[in-house]
């Protein structure tokens, strides 16, 4: 669970900080920019490409990594199927990036 720095400035005036639990994320807004300038959303042309061809681009060396984070769904019928939320990784070069991410 995260919490904005609002929140956390409060408890943390109120001399209660070492009461959070570990869970509680907390990072300077310097870092949380840092972080979130290094979030790109590529077009949904550009996603389906990725999606698809992933394992092909890791092994050309166009993507250095990448994770796929599924959630478990089950149906009224109760059968369970995995269900693909997210995908993170890194491209190898800011070259690599561009042929998927434009500045528009």
């Amino acid at each position: 669970m995260s919490k904005g720095g609002k929140v956390l400035k409060q408890v943390q005036q109120a001399g209660l900080e070492d009461c959070l639990p570990p869970s509680w994320v907390r990072m300077s807004n310097a870092l949380r920019k840092e972080i979130n300038s290094k979030i790109v959303k590529p077009t949904q042309e550009a996603k389906e490409l990725l999606i698809e061809h992933l394992e092909h681009y890791k092994g050309a060396g166009i993507i250095r990594w990448f994770y796929k984070h599924y959630i478990e769904l089950v149906q009224p019928s109760g059968e369970a199927y995995p269900y693909l939320v997210s995908i993170s990784g890194e491209f190898a070069s800011q070259e690599a990036m561009n042929m998927f991410i434009t500045d528009s």
